[in-house]
């Protein structure tokens, strides 16, 4: 039982180191093209294929009806979500109509790119653009893509089930469909192209928790760990810099087509190595440990919340608002670069106070009852 409960502590430690780089990369200003820059996208770009990967290793059979099983899973992703996003669009609405002087016009256009994005509005709405709100808010489209992957994973976790050769077949076949999508296919709404392929990186999660994988790692020794992380870290930087695979997260064709679609499945499983083995060593440590998994089980809450609450603190500070196509700034002061960190952090210390907040409510509801 301790060693499951150890388990599962490092993958919320691997959760909350993502979740953190995933906040560094919408929120700290960095010099375009520079060490820093390259390896907080390099990690940023490796988390949202890992958080899909995590969610099928905590992959659980559906009990009852295919129907009932799908309906409740969907329920438990997208309702809260939509409810949230919704509150915040109407909510903050106002504000960003005195501070960024929006109009009626694109207070709805945001409303409207939230849920339809985009690549859908260019089409049917082409008179309507996302704004600053919008873009505080866009981290939810990572929800989107959860829901349809979820959708096809759980249809094919029924073919797969218990039989592991369906599994590995059915992993393998979802990847090479999700590689040609993203290579020959355009861009569509909610990331629908790229479903096969993160169904797939889902199923790998079970294939990692079937053949118990993560618990074999941890029994190597964690000298003989860290310099294979060191190796594996050089190689996954070597795959991002020279493959254009770090382009399949935007779901934009990379410099090596379809080469980058395999390279992009390497550096999951080689950077998914190293991220393991560096929670290992952070949870040497009893309070890193404590704190780097609280934040991990708390990844959902610091993603819908973090790009709004730096957002709005940077608003505060009078310097750039980050989030959106501006994603660098030149000159880059360090004026800027201050402010954007303490942005970082309110960002980070209030959506871990939301977190919190929850859990309580969650408690007393639980309490209640």
């Amino acid at each position: 039982m301790e060693n499951k409960k150890k388990r599962n502590n490092l993958i919320d430690i691997m959760k909350g180191l993502l979740i953190l780089d995933v906040a560094v990369y919408h929120l700290i200003y960095r010099v375009k093209g520079s060490m820093f820059d390259n390896i907080v996208r390099e990690i940023g770009y490796l988390a949202i294929p890992m958080f899909f990967c995590l969610a099928g290793y905590f992959y659980r059979d559906i009990t009852g009806s295919l129907i009932s099983g799908i309906w409740k899973r969907i329920k438990k992703i997208l309702f809260p979500v939509l409810g949230v996003s919704g509150v915040l669009l109407l909510l903050f609405g106002p504000y960003y109509m005195l501070v960024h002087h929006y109009t009626a016009h694109d207070w709805l256009g945001d409303i409207l790119m939230t849920y339809l994005r985009p690549e859908l509005m260019a089409i049917i709405l082409p008179e309507f653009s996302g704004g600053q709100l919008f873009n505080n808010i866009s981290p939810v489209w990572f929800i989107w893509t959860l829901l349809f992957s979820t959708l096809l994973f759980l249809l094919c976790m029924e073919f797969a089930k218990k039989n592991n050769a369906r599994l590995i077949i059915t992993t393998i076949v979802l990847l090479a469909i999700g590689i040609v999508m993203y290579v020959l296919i355009p861009a569509f709404s909610w990331c629908l192209q790229m479903t096969p392929f993160y169904a797939g990186i889902m199923m790998l999660g079970v294939i990692l928790n079937r053949f118990t994988v993560f618990e074999k790692l941890e029994k190597i020794n964690l000298g003989i760990s860290s310099v294979i992380m060191i190796a594996a870290a050089i190689a996954h930087y070597f795959i991002f810099m020279n493959f254009g695979s770090d382009l399949m997260y935007l779901s934009i064709v990379g410099d090596k087509g379809f080469l980058s679609g395999i390279a992009f499945v390497i550096q999951i499983i080689v950077g998914g190595y190293a991220l393991f083995t560096l929670s290992r060593i952070i949870a040497l440590w009893k309070y890193s440990e404590e704190a780097f998994a609280w934040v991990g089980r708390h990844t959902l809450v610091i993603l819908l919340f973090h790009c709004l609450i730096g957002g709005i603190a940077a608003d505060i500070m009078h310097t750039y608002n980050k989030p959106g196509p501006d994603w660098y700034v030149d000159p880059l002061t360090a004026e800027t670069v201050i402010k954007s960190i303490i942005s970082f952090i309110a960002a980070i210390a209030g959506s871990c106070g939301l977190a919190a907040l929850n859990d309580k409510l969650k408690a007393r509801k639980k309490s209640n009852k």
